[in-house]
């Protein structure tokens, strides 16, 4: 059976260059598993950026019910 699509490009593996305005899914090769020495950077990066929003988030939900309890609960 034969299909319409157009074989992908040999360029289109990791590795390739990016096209613009594209964000590589990890620092260094633009592979997904990295193995360059900024992967451990970014990692923490991540790590802190969900922290320096999650927590704050979290103890907002905290309050919330914290304060529903209060209203509704009696």
């Amino acid at each position: 059976m034969t299909t319409d699509r157009d074989p992908a490009p040999a360029d289109s593996g990791p590795g390739r260059p990016s096209a613009p305005g594209e964000i590589p899914l990890a620092p260094g090769d633009g592979s997904a598993g990295g193995g360059s020495p900024d992967t451990g950077r970014y990692t923490t990066l991540m790590v802190l950026a969900w922290a320096w929003v999650g927590l704050p988030f979290a103890y907002g939900v905290y309050e919330l019910f914290q304060k529903l309890t209060q209203l509704f609960g009696g």
